[in-house]
């Protein structure tokens, strides 16, 4: 650096730069804006369903005014060489009034509460899946946007985001009316097996689908009639999973899941 700044302050002061020496500035500046690049270049990225999504992407989570939540997802992960500490804060772009949010990272937080309090350790080529983002529509109708943002704590330039929208709209006449309900899980958190009551209206394609926090469906049920539907979680690995209740190939609402051997 000391190089080309006397070498521009020899051209100020008019002593003619050889084109061998211009070459060598070309190539110094070169290097210079290269390794800046990669300073701050960008060691996060993030993973919904099995897919990346782009920085500042956006995703849709769909349920009803009245469902008790509506819950994001996302995989976060380091491509970096080494250990990250990774923050984690939101940004709160449009609220339907009357509805609330919170979110999860490290550590469960109030609605007031806008960036994480502490970190996790994302290692080398891992990905994390512990993040989750819970929207109350509190039965007010409307789509909200929440921006989560994900960074590492000793170079916060170095960051990744997206845009979650949260549609909580009524399904139509037919299905407040009761096409299907499904009741919450029990027991949850599951040891063994989870169960739920469920009830389907004749002619309903009904089907609970059960999701880890990448998006893939991990279990699917067929419903029809009325009863109780069961799912073994013996083999699946402890921690969070999303259950769903679709209907006529729409997700009708969706809820929490805790794995815990």
């Amino acid at each position: 650096m000391y190089y080309l700044c006397n070498q521009i302050n020899k051209q100020k002061t008019g002593t003619k730069l050889t084109d061998k020496t211009m070459k060598k500035l070309v190539l110094l500046t070169y290097l210079l804006s290269l390794v800046a690049f990669l300073g701050y270049s960008q060691n996060l990225s993030l993973i919904y369903d099995g897919n990346p999504v782009p920085n500042d992407g956006a995703v849709v989570y769909t349920g009803e005014p009245a469902s008790p939540v509506i819950v994001a997802y996302m995989g976060v992960t380091n491509n970096y060489s080494d250990t990250l500490l990774v923050m984690c804060k939101k940004v709160e772009i449009y609220l339907v009034p009357g509805s609330q949010n919170t979110f999860c990272w490290e550590n469960c937080y109030p609605p007031n509460v806008y960036v994480s309090l502490g970190y996790l350790k994302i290692g080398p080529g891992e990905t994390n899946t512990q993040f989750t983002g819970d929207y109350e529509p509190l039965t007010h109708a409307g789509q909200s946007i929440i921006r989560y943002v994900y960074y590492d704590l000793n170079n916060p330039n170095d960051s990744v985001s997206f845009r979650s929208f949260f549609n909580a709209y009524p399904l139509g006449i037919k299905n407040q009316e009761g096409v299907a309900t499904l009741s919450k899980a029990y027991p949850n958190p599951a040891i063994t097996q989870a169960s739920f009551n469920y009830s389907i209206e004749n002619g309903a394609n009904a089907l609970l689908l059960v999701r880890n926090v990448l998006g893939s469906i991990v279990q699917e049920v067929s419903l029809s009639g009325t009863g109780v539907a069961s799912i073994n979680t013996t083999d699946l690995s402890e921690g969070i999973y999303f259950y769903s209740l679709m209907v006529n190939g729409r997700i009708q609402s969706t809820h929490k899941l805790v794995v815990s051997h």
